[in-house]
């Protein structure tokens, strides 16, 4: 299993250009569908890190979209998982299935909290405390994006986001710069 991450900042205008001009009609069409542009570039960087993690493990292919936006690698066994947040984008290419989630850190209510979290969860993220802290904030994206992540990994077959108990799972979890991820 392997994973990038990136921002639209990074990557010059010409870069998009190539990397859109060289996608499929299916990836094209997922792409021409968006109205705002960041997520264009949002969807163009994703396709900018899993070309290069298809290189770095020696595969040339296709990237195709099915019918619910979901790319797939033509012709390979191999599962992609994607996510976006703000400016980042991060991509997860494994021979098993993955799911990889991204979000910006910022500040959070206890009701969020709450209201998202199991009741473990939310005890684990506030700490016995009344008011939500940077230690909350982080145990919070910790949480959610554990959440998310699996969510992707199970291909959407959790009934609730809210019901999933993350505390248990086995995970990898970054920081970086602003944002939180979280691999599983």
């Amino acid at each position: 299993m392997n994973w990038l991450f990136g921002k639209i900042i990074d990557i010059t205008d010409e870069q998009y250009c190539t990397v859109y001009h060289a996608l499929t009609p299916s990836r094209k069409a997922h792409i021409d569908r968006m109205k705002i542009e960041d997520d264009r570039k949002r969807s163009l960087m994703a396709t900018f890190l899993l070309n290069k993690l298809l290189l770095s493990e020696g595969i040339q292919a296709e990237i195709e979209t099915c019918e619910s936006g979901k790319p797939f690698i033509n012709g390979h066994n191999l599962h992609v998982s994607i996510s976006h947040s703000d400016q980042a984008v991060v991509c997860a290419l494994s021979d098993t299935p993955v799911g990889i989630d991204v979000e910006k850190i910022k500040p959070v209510s206890k009701k969020l909290i709450e209201y998202v979290c199991t009741r473990a969860e939310a005890d684990y993220v506030l700490s016995g405390k009344e008011t939500v802290d940077e230690i909350a904030i982080n145990r919070f994206f910790e949480v959610w994006t554990a959440k998310e992540a699996l969510f992707k990994k199970s291909g959407g077959k959790e009934k609730s986001i809210r019901s999933i108990d993350t505390l248990s799972l086995k995970k990898q979890v970054f920081v970086i710069d602003d944002y939180y991820i979280t691999l599983l």
